[in-house]
């Protein structure tokens, strides 16, 4: 189950450039847990490591949109996230990223290319904030 999502939400990348057609986002997070016994005793200890986040995104190909889908390519580091949970208006909210690197693109369907999926590793914890 996603930490944060936005069914029909929105999401811009850089200065603003919205992902075209986007059907819907999602952010998980996950943390490794450590566990340790020190020698010569029962006693366990547990500790977390570090957080990692992952956004997955969900669009439908737009050769149109030469500034949003087109920065979604496999490897590719985007700087300046925004996932917008409803809607862009004041008083909406929305999860930004300082920057991201493109781990995945799939196609729903091979032989179509009309739908992809694009995972992203975040850089960072996804801020809330309200929109200005």
């Amino acid at each position: 189950m996603a930490l944060y999502n936005g069914f029909e939400g929105s999401m811009t990348i850089g200065s603003d450039a919205a992902v075209a057609n986007l059907e819907s986002w999602s952010i998980d997070g996950s943390g490794s847990t450590f566990t340790a016994s020190p020698k010569g005793t029962s006693l366990v200890t547990g500790a977390v490591g570090p957080a990692t986040y992952k956004a997955n995104v969900v669009a439908f190909l737009d050769p149109a949109d030469t500034n949003g889908q087109v920065a979604l390519t496999l490897g590719a580091t985007i700087s300046t996230l925004k996932f917008y949970v409803a809607g862009e208006t004041s008083g909406d909210y929305l999860y930004s990223v300082a920057s991201a690197i493109v781990e995945s693109v799939t196609y729903d369907d091979p032989n179509d290319y009309s739908k992809f999926n694009a995972t992203l590793h975040l850089n960072g914890v996804p801020t809330l904030s309200a929109v200005a």
